[in-house]
C-alpha cells in the first residue's frame, strides 16, 4: 500500500511466554532483551552536483543604460551567478530504532530519485519563486520490494516461543510527525473487517453471491492482515534438558563449572596411578586445574565436556564413618547369634562380611553397609568459579587369585559348654550350648577363575586340637551355597547358625557342636577342662568333596571351647525312660 510522500515504520514489540497465565508469568521474570539490529543503518552514496542559472540580461542591461553598472560589471556579474557546486551526499534509506528492553523496529525511506519533467506553467512558477526541497522529497516514492532485517534476541533457552506486536504506519517525508493512519483509524478499520466477517451469513442467502461468498470472505482474512496492527506468535527451537530446581534457577551463571561424573575405572587406587575420564560442563580450553584427593592431578582436555585425568600416587581419601551397629559389634568382640531367643531370618542372597548382599563390586572398599564407602574428594577450577565435590570410590587392587580352594579370610568361633553328670555316676559330659560368637559375618572360600562348581558338593571339615596336635572329630557340611557373582563359596545366616548346630538342627555329627562332643566328653574323663572358664583351641580343616573327587582348601578356621560354670547333677532316668 505504497503511496507518494509516505514511509513505513515497523514498531515491533517482542515478548516470550505462551497463551496461558503461567507463560506470562514467565515471560514477565524472564524479559527478552533485543541485543541487536541489523541494519543499524543503511545509506546511499550520491552525487549531488548543483547548477542554477538565472537569466538576468534584460534587468542588467536596463542597469547599464541608467548608469549604475557598466560593461565590466555586467560581464562578472554574470560569471557569479553561473557558479556551479560538486558533491557527494549520504541519502539515508533504513535506520534501526530501540525503545526500551523489548520494543524496536526499522524506518525506511525512499531512494534517490530524478524528479518528474514539470509542466510549462509549474516551470515558470519555479523560475518565479524558485525551487524548493520539500518539493523535490515530496515527488518521491518508496520503491516496492521486502526488506530484510535480523534482530538478534537474547532470552532463556527453554522459552517455547515469541510474540511479536507489530505496528506499522507511514509518515509524509516533509513532515515526520504526521503519520497514517493513526490509532482512531486503525480502529476504525479492524471495526470494518469485523463487521464484514460478521456480517458474512447474510451473503448466503442471496442466490446471486453463493458462489463468490468463498472467495469473498478469503479477501476479508487478507484485508485483516493488512491492517496496521498485528501479532504474530513465533514458535524457536528451544533446549530443555534441565529438570527440577535447575529449570528456574537464575543464580548461578552458565559459564561456571561443574562435575557429574566419571568413567574409565571402577575407583581410585590411592597406592598407585589412576586414569579416569571427567564429565562435567564449562571446562576453559585455557584455565582449568584439576585436584584430587589434596594433590594437582595431570589432565589432557578432550572437550569443553570430558577430560582425561591422571590421579596421582598417595592421594588422601575421606573414610566413611561406622554406623552405631558397627561400633557395638566391635566393641563386643564379635557377632552374637541365638536361634530360640533371636532366630535369625533366611537370606535372601548371600551376604559378604562388612557389606550387604547388592552392594559393593568385588575390589570395592566397604565400610560396613551400603553407600558408606571411602572415597577421594576431586574438584576442577576455572576462572568462572569452582565445582562442588565429586566423590569417587576408592578401589583397591586385589590380590590374584590362588590356584586352588582357600578361605579368604581368617575366623575365630567361640562356643561354650555346661558339664553334668547323671546321678550316681561320677562319669561327666559335655552339653554344648547353642549360642555362639564369630569374628566374622560369614565364611568364605576363594575359588580360581576357571573354577566349575559342580552340581552336588559338600565340604569335609577335620577337627585338630591345636594344643597336642590330636584329632578331634570330622564332620560333613552340605549347605554350600555358591556366589557366582564373585565367584566364591559362601556360609552365612541361617546356613552358618546350621554349620555351627541349632534346636532346629541338633547336634549330629553335620553340625560343629555334634562333633566337637565327643571329644570334650574325652577330655572330661581324662581329667582336664575340670575349672570354669577352661578352655581348648581347636583347629578346622576343609576338603571340598564332590563325588568321587576332594579338592582341598587353603587356610583354617580357628575354634576355641570354653567350659562355663560347674558340674550339675541330672536325675536317673527310669525305667520307662521318663524322669522324675
Amino acid at each position: 500500500r505504497a503511496t507518494p510522500q509516505a514511509f513505513a515504520i515497523p514498531a515491533i514489540v517482542a515478548s516470550a511466554g505462551a497463551m496461558s497465565s503461567r507463560s506470562r508469568r514467565r515471560s514477565s521474570r524472564w524479559p527478552l532483551r533485543v541485543f541487536a539490529l541489523d541494519p543499524v543503518s543503511e545509506e546511499q552514496n550520491v552525487d549531488d552536483s548543483y547548477a542554477r542559472r538565472r537569466e538576468l540580461q534584460i534587468a542588467m542591461a536596463m542597469a547599464s543604460a541608467t548608469g549604475p553598472l557598466n560593461a565590466q560589471t555586467m560581464q562578472r556579474y554574470t560569471r557569479r551567478l553561473e557558479l556551479d557546486m560538486a558533491t557527494v551526499a549520504l541519502n539515508k534509506t533504513a535506520v534501526g530504532f530501540s525503545h526500551g528492553a523489548d520494543t524496536f523496529g526499522w524506518r525506511f525511506y525512499p531512494r534517490v530519485q530524478t524528479p518528474p519533467t514539470r509542466g510549462g506553467l509549474a516551470a515558470l512558477g519555479d523560475t518565479v519563486c524558485g525551487p524548493s526541497s520539500d518539493a523535490d522529497l515530496a515527488q518521491r516514492q518508496l520503491e516496492p520490494g521486502c526488506r530484510e532485517c535480523v534482530a538478534i534476541i537474547v532470552m532463556p533457552a527453554f522459552v517455547p516461543w515469541v510474540t511479536l506486536d507489530v505496528r506499522t504506519n507511514w509518515f509524509s517525508l516533509t513532515h515526520p510527525k504526521q503519520t497514517d493512519p493513526g490509532i482512531t483509524q486503525s480502529l476504525t478499520l479492524s471495526r470494518a473487517v469485523r463487521t464484514m466477517r460478521s456480517t458474512a451469513h447474510a451473503c448466503g442467502r442471496c442466490p446471486d453471491t453463493s458462489g463468490d461468498l468463498a472467495h469473498l470472505l478469503r479477501r476479508v482474512d487478507q484485508l485483516e492482515r493488512e491492517l496496521p496492527l498485528q501479532t504474530l506468535q513465533a514458535q524457536i527451537p528451544h533446549e530443555n534438558t534441565s529438570g527440577g530446581f535447575e529449570l528456574f534457577n537464575a543464580g548461578i551463571t552458565d559459564l561456571a563449572p561443574e562435575l557429574l561424573g566419571w568413567y574409565g575405572a571402577p575407583g581410585i587406587d590411592p597406592a598407585g596411578s589412576t586414569s579416569l575420564f571427567l564429565i562435567g560442563k564449562g571446562f576453559s580450553i585455557h584455565d582449568t586445574r584439576v585436584i584430587a584427593g589434596g594433590r594437582p592431578a595431570r589432565f589432557r582436555l578432550l572437550s569443553r565436556e570430558i577430560m582425561q585425568v591422571e590421579i596421582p600416587a598417595g592421594v588422601a581419601t575421606l573414610p566413611c564413618s561406622p554406623t552405631a551397629a558397627d561400633t557395638a559389634r566391635v566393641a563386643r568382640g564379635g557377632v552374637l547369634l541365638t536361634s530360640a531367643a533371636e532366630p535369625l531370618p533366611e537370606p535372601t542372597a548371600p551376604q559378604l562380611p562388612g557389606a550387604c548382599a547388592t552392594c559393593s563390586p568385588p575390589g570395592l572398599e566397604p565400610c560396613g553397609g551400603c553407600n558408606r564407602r571411602e572415597a577421594v574428594e576431586v574438584h576442577l577450577a576455572t576462572p568462572y568459579g569452582v565445582t562442588g565435590s565429586l566423590l569417587v570410590p576408592v578401589a583397591r587392587p586385589i590380590d590374584a587369585r590362588p590356584c586352588g580352594l582357600a578361605l579368604e579370610q581368617a575366623c575365630t568361633i567361640g562356643l561354650t559348654f555346661a558339664v553334668a553328670k547323671a546321678a550316681g555316676t561320677k562319669t561327666e559330659s559335655a552339653k554344648v550350648d547353642e549360642f555362639f560368637s564369630s569374628s566374622c559375618d560369614a565364611i568364605t572360600i576363594a575359588v580360581p577363575e576357571a573354577f566349575i562348581p559342580p552340581t552336588k558338593a559338600s565340604l569335609r571339615f577335620l577337627t585338630r586340637d591345636a594344643s597336642s596336635g590330636e584329632t578331634a572329630a570330622t564332620f560333613s557340611f552340605d549347605g554350600l551355597v555358591f556366589d557366582a557373582r564373585h565367584s566364591r563359596y559362601v556360609i552365612a545366616g541361617a546356613e552358618l547358625r546350621n554349620f555351627i548346630g541349632d534346636t532346629s538342627r541338633p547336634a549330629t555329627d553335620k553340625t560343629l557342636r555334634g562333633a566337637v562332643k565327643p571329644y570334650l566328653d574325652s577330655l572330661l574323663l581324662r581329667g582336664d577342662l575340670a575349672d570354669d572358664g577352661d578352655a581348648v583351641p581347636l583347629t578346622l580343616t576343609a576338603t571340598l568333596v564332590a563325588g568321587d573327587h576332594e579338592v582341598p582348601v587353603g587356610g583354617e578356621l580357628a575354634v576355641q571351647a570354653t567350659r562355663r560354670g560347674r558340674t550339675t547333677a541330672e536325675p536317673a532316668a527310669s525305667t520307662d525312660g521318663s524322669t522324675p
